[in-house]
């Protein structure tokens, strides 16, 4: 039985202590304590240099690649800013090899999700979130689970109780992940300033939720207002003495009760409906994330994709199809570069999901003239 994660101790330990100085140095300068905040803050300086130098290589590579590690060092800031694009993909491509399912435990579950949403990759993060096989939270949901578990397996396909030990059946620690559904998926971040910013996503057509403030209860939710996606409204009930910045996605400017509004603009407390037509409609579609199982039976889809992806006709070769079918088109394009076939290039990638979200709006408008 394994105790422990394959992410180093020292590296996990020494990203806490910078994040505990952090705090604390914060908290000196909100109780005016001048002394100590320029002490803790020059401590998590000292601590973010130590860590680099002593887990990163001179052309920015993290010691290790573990979804944790990856996950801490971009939600907790500790990293050179020249190699944080790397980080991310870095990222990215370990959740890819892992066949864009969670390895995280106790220490990366909390921050997995966060890194991704805030790093331009929240619908893999959503992805994630939803899937239903293990390791995942609906998989627990499918076995019947009505509290989150301490393990990803404590219940066993059969029913069993998992016989590896410490199985609590009502565990907080992977349960973090409603922390990233209220700041990311309902979008309520609260800091200097209240702020109301939903990473809106065709996966759900409705997403509602409530808090309670210093000052009373705030709602918030927002729908897809057409089966297009082409439509989204909002709908605030902001306490007093609350005012919310409002951001919204793919688009620059909304309508709040018959007042048009630039995205960004501050809301007073207050009831509030909001509209917009969204610059790229909301739809539901694969991606170069999805696994290849999803779509290879759609023969207007792999006839596209040859001309898109330099290696399909590989995958087409006798029984290669079935061996890669949990991949996604990204991992492969890893994969493929051992026998040759150049990765693809942010480009390339970017011309596949624009394929596929064209193929899905065809498909909604052929479904539209059917009625």
């Amino acid at each position: 039985m394994r105790l422990k994660g394959k992410t180093p101790d020292e590296l996990i330990a020494s990203a806490y202590y910078y994040q505990s100085a952090k705090i604390v140095a914060r908290t000196a300068l909100i109780l005016h304590s001048k002394r100590e905040h320029e002490y803790y803050k020059l401590l998590a300086e000292k601590i973010k240099e130590a860590f680099i130098t002593e887990f990163y290589t001179a052309g920015g590579r993290l010691i290790t690649d573990t979804q944790t590690a990856l996950a801490l060092c971009l939600k907790l800031g500790l990293y050179l800013q020249a190699f944080h694009e790397e980080i991310v993909k870095k990222l990215v491509g370990r959740i890819e090899k892992d066949q864009n399912h969670l390895t995280t435990g106790f220490v990366g579950t909390p921050d997995l999700l966060p890194a991704l949403s805030e790093n331009g990759q929240n619908d893999l993060a959503v992805q994630i979130f939803l899937n239903d096989d293990y390791p995942s939270w609906l998989y627990e949901v499918r076995l019947g689970a009505t509290t989150i578990w301490e393990r990803w397996n404590s219940i066993q396909p059969d029913g069993n109780i998992n016989e590896n030990g410490m199985n609590s059946l009502n565990h907080y620690s992977a349960g973090a992940v409603m922390q990233w559904a209220y700041e990311y998926l309902l979008g309520i971040k609260q800091g200097k300033r209240l702020i109301i910013q939903p990473q809106i996503t065709p996966k759900f057509k409705i997403m509602s939720g409530k808090t309670k403030l210093n000052t009373g209860e705030l709602k918030v939710q927002w729908r897809l207002a057409d089966h297009q996606g082409s439509r989204v409204e909002v709908i605030l009930d902001i306490p007093f003495d609350n005012p919310a910045q409002m951001i919204l996605p793919r688009t620059q400017n909304w309508v709040d009760n018959g007042i048009k509004h630039q995205n960004g603009d501050i809301l007073q407390p207050g009831h509030h409906e909001i509209s917009y037509e969204p610059k790229i409609n909301f739809i539901n579609t694969f991606s170069v994330h999805t696994a290849l199982n999803k779509f290879m039976n759609n023969q207007e889809i792999t006839n596209n994709l040859k001309e898109l992806v330099p290696f399909w006709e590989f995958l087409e070769l006798p029984g290669n199809i079935d061996h890669f079918k949990d991949y996604s088109i990204l991992q492969l394009s890893r994969e493929m570069k051992g026998i040759g076939f150049t990765p693809l290039n942010d480009e390339q990638l970017a011309r596949i999901d624009r394929y596929f979200r064209t193929y899905a709006k065809e498909q909604i408008e052929k479904e539209d003239e059917l009625k």
